[in-house]
This record gives structure tokens, C-alpha cells and sequence, in this order.
């Protein structure tokens, strides 16, 4: 099981580092496209837990995307 959840990981940060800057590039999307764009993590979050999941994703991305 380890393995498993470890080999999802990597393929995790590897597709964040590929496409990444989709999300946290203000010009690059809007609310629409991030929301299809979280909602493709759906299959591995437990199904109790995607929507407080869902909700930090929302705000960690919109925090970023705010002026410093």
C-alpha cells in the first residue's frame, strides 16, 4: 500500500511541476477552469473528505493568486 500511495505522490508533484502555473497564474484561469481543474484530483481524496479537500485546494489557489 505504501508503494502505491508513494508512486501517486510522485505522479502528483510531477504533474503540479508540469502544470502548475496554471493554477497559480492570475492570467492563466478563471473560476471555472479551476474548479474542472481541482475537481480532476476527485479520484484520490477519500470521497468523505473531497469536499473540505475541494475547499482548501479553492482557497490555498486563490490566496496565491492575491497581490503581496
Amino acid at each position: 500500500m505504501t508503494n502505491i500511495l508513494k508512486s501517486l505522490d510522485e505522479q502528483f508533484s510531477d504533474n503540479l511541476e508540469q502544470h502548475g502555473h496554471y493554477l497559480t497564474d492570475p492570467e492563466a484561469r478563471d473560476e471555472e477552469q479551476l474548479d474542472m481543474a481541482i475537481s480532476h484530483l476527485a479520484p484520490f481524496i477519500p470521497e468523505d473528505r473531497w469536499p473540505q479537500t475541494r475547499e482548501e485546494l479553492l482557497r490555498v489557489v486563490r490566496a496565491s493568486r492575491q497581490p503581496r
